[in-house]
């Protein structure tokens, strides 16, 4: 068993010197080792480095605590959601894996004789 281990790719968007906006994305064609819910320490140091740290106003430590804490759980699923004036989207597509739970953590299983796909977008953009 290993994980997904290659760093994503970075991209930040900025407006008149300040960052406005983060992307991470990653994709993965043919592996054949399981998948361990990856990249998710990556999306809460995110959130707390763009979204707990803005300026400008206050900060909703619950908006950011249910935000983080549906990243802990995200389980290779696509989710949206607002906090502190930030959008934050996460598109997963996966296909020629099985989705197995093991105790709190999700696992992608490549299935026997099929190809497999997996990719991971996930984008914080300043919308006030």
């Amino acid at each position: 068993m290993s994980e997904l281990c290659a760093p994503p790719e970075l991209q930040f968007s900025e407006s008149e010197g300040a960052m406005t906006g983060l992307c991470l994305s990653a994709a993965l064609e043919g592996g054949d080792e399981m998948l361990f819910e990856p990249y998710g320490n990556e999306m809460q140091l995110a959130v707390l480095s763009f979204v707990a740290a803005r300026s400008g106003g206050p900060v909703r430590g619950e908006q950011i605590q249910a935000l983080l804490e549906q990243i802990e759980g995200y389980d290779f699923q696509s989710f949206e959601a607002q906090a502190n004036g930030v959008t934050v989207t996460c598109q997963v597509d996966y296909s020629g894996y099985e989705l197995w739970h093991t105790g709190d953590a999700a696992v992608l299983s490549p299935r026997e004789g099929e190809e497999t796909h997996f990719s991971f977008q996930f984008s914080m953009t300043q919308t006030e």
